[in-house]
């Protein structure tokens, strides 16, 4: 028997950290109760994602949702409430109870990719800036910019035609990689990451054995640990690649722009 778990980013990913270590969990024993086959840079966006593990055509995977807004996992916790997280659309697509959430773990915090470098709030004014959810858009209305909301899958097109003068994000992964082509400039404004979550079908979930689902929630948890052992150096880590990668980082950015990306903006619903 083997499962397989996917996601959209690269393998230097907080998402696809998860699923290698997942995977690990079960597949180096000399005799697994099954074997996990990890895959990275699959081609679809997160929503797209929930919606075949909801439906049973793919076992799992690891996606970024919005600001961290997952409840804590038990190893277990079906999760349609999750959903709404990745916006009406996910809702409205996925059944109750129709995921498990095995793990969730905080994701790098974001910061401003720019062509330009920025010091102040006025530096955003009229900027085009693409952001992922509702509350980053919000937020940056407010501070005078306009915000683009896309897919990560539709950002280097959305850029290719000038549409996107800034991207607020984290430099993990793939991000850097693909934004570093066109956007030098890097400030660390610290703004709350979406959450890394490691979802299974609730499908694929109930095939298991009491023993095998006992271990998968197990194997969830200590996905969680290590990637909590790690996420302190996680941030120096990035921002070396983001240097590597000829990008330039401004870990400290005025207070000015600090103190305008550290509050949490309202949202009328």
């Amino acid at each position: 028997m083997h499962f397989t778990f996917v996601t959209e980013f690269s393998p230097a990913s907080l998402p696809a950290q998860a699923v290698r270590i997942f995977a690990g969990i079960f597949n180096e024993p000399d005799e697994p109760l099954f074997n996990v086959v990890p895959l990275y840079d699959w081609e679809a966006s997160s929503l797209n994602i929930l919606k075949e593990v909801s439906g049973g055509k793919l076992d799992g995977a690891a996606i970024l949702a919005d600001h961290g807004q997952y409840a804590p996992s038990d190893g277990g916790d079906a999760v349609s409430r999750y959903a709404p997280n990745l916006g009406k659309s996910a809702s409205q697509s996925v059944a109750s109870d129709s995921i498990v959430l095995l793990a969730n773990a905080a994701a790098p915090a974001g910061g401003l990719w720019t062509k330009r470098a920025i010091t102040s709030i006025g530096d955003l004014q009229s900027a085009r800036v693409c952001a992922f959810d509702v509350e980053s858009s919000v937020l940056l209305r407010q501070l005078g910019a306009e915000p683009v909301t896309t897919d990560w899958s539709h950002v280097r097109e959305r850029v290719a035609a000038k549409e996107i003068d800034a991207v607020l994000c984290s430099g993990d992964g793939a991000a850097s990689l693909s934004l570093s082509q066109n956007f030098r400039y890097f400030s660390a404004v610290r703004y709350p990451g979406p959450a890394c979550a490691l979802l299974m079908s609730a499908r694929s979930f109930t095939r298991l054995s009491t023993t095998q689902q006992n271990a998968v929630r197990q194997a969830g948890r200590s996905v969680e640990h290590q990637l909590a052992a790690v996420a302190f150096y996680q941030e120096q880590i990035i921002f070396e690649n983001m240097h590597d990668l000829g990008v330039h980082v401004d870990s400290r950015p005025s207070a000015e722009l600090s103190a305008a990306f550290a509050g949490s903006p309202l949202v009328v619903a």
